[in-house]
This record gives C-alpha cells, structure tokens and sequence, in this order.
C-alpha cells in the first residue's frame, strides 16, 4: 500500500516491477482493508460485490479492500523510477 488517509478516505496501491520502468496505481474509498501492507508478486483483482461495491483482492495473500465507491487506475505515475 502506498498511500491511506483518513480525513479524504483514500487508499493507493502502487505496483512496480523491478528491473522495469513505469508503475500502476489502483486508488479507492475504502472501507474495509484487511491483509498485508507490502507483498511480492501481486495478483489483484477487482470484481464487485452483491451490493454493488468494489472489491480488490489478491488470493494468494488474503487482501481485500473493500470500497464504496469507484476504483482509478493510473499508470505511470510519478515519481517514476
């Protein structure tokens, strides 16, 4: 997780690869985060839940972040290393 605020409700995960370029950013509102704050090797995904909110997860580390409102993802943001 790169980013979390309480007073705007806000969470970044910033993906990066190393050895390349560039990054990836999934932004949210979350309202329920459980699992690790630094992994290896993500595996996310989106997918909606019954009531209609995002969810993001990785399996294979438990991670879910639940939001209640939209997901952005960016590419390419900086500081690009």
């Amino acid at each position: 997780m790169y980013t979390l605020t309480d007073s705007h409700k806000s969470l970044t995960i910033r993906i990066e690869i190393n050895g390349k370029k560039g990054n990836l950013h999934l932004s949210c509102s979350p309202t329920h985060i459980c699992g690790p704050v630094e992994w290896t090797h993500a595996e996310l995904e989106v997918k909606r839940d019954a009531n209609g909110d995002f969810i993001i997860y990785d399996e294979s580390v438990n991670l879910e972040i639940k939001s209640d409102g939209c997901v952005e993802i960016a590419e390419n943001v900086n500081p690009i290393y």
